[in-house]
């Protein structure tokens, strides 16, 4: 019996034993793939932060990209504005210059008209008579009222044949010139 006993206790201790023999295996397994799993988690980390920094590093490019590209918008607007104005202006100027050309265009038109008119009168004239002291009081008016302004109008288109005669008269007496 003592040994029956000594037996059964020694089964009770071996199995005891190998109970914790188990248990510690199966602590040491545990605490291994603990610690492998805390070198993913570690590992895993490490990846998320460089992840992170990643990000925000391509965040901080695209926002310069997107400033950069709002000033360039903002800088080719500005330009196409100038562009615009530079583009009025001469529009206008060439719109004066036209204007000008025109006013000057028809003054020089009614001074040829007049001129013209001229013309046909000493024509008749000289049909008339070819020595006519009125032709060369008529000859010199025009050579005395020629007009040099712009805003100057002819006095033949202002007052008509007569009255350019009777002025041209009345400046040839100031000056006491003598009709041939």
């Amino acid at each position: 019996m003592a040994q029956s006993e000594d037996e059964k206790r020694k089964e009770v201790a071996d199995r005891f034993q190998s109970g914790i023999n188990e248990i510690q295996t199966q602590l040491n397994d545990y605490l291994e793939k603990n610690n492998k799993l805390r070198e993913e988690n570690q590992m895993l980390a490490d990846k998320l932060q460089k992840f992170i920094a990643d990000h925000e590093k391509r965040e901080s490019y695209v926002q310069k990209l997107l400033k950069t590209r709002e000033l360039e918008a903002k800088l080719a607007e500005a330009k196409a504005v100038q562009a615009r104005a530079v583009q009025e202006q001469a529009v206008l100027r060439e719109k004066r210059e036209t204007e000008r050309a025109l006013e000057e265009c028809s003054l020089l038109k009614q001074r040829l008209e007049a001129h013209q008119l001229v013309e046909e009168k000493l024509k008749e004239q000289a049909n008339f008579s070819s020595h006519s002291p009125l032709v060369i009081i008529v000859q010199l008016g025009v050579l005395i009222f020629e007009p040099r302004l712009p805003s100057v109008k002819h006095p033949l288109l202002r007052t008509g044949f007569a009255a350019y005669i009777d002025t041209s008269l009345n400046v040839l007496k100031e000056w006491n010139w003598r009709l041939l």
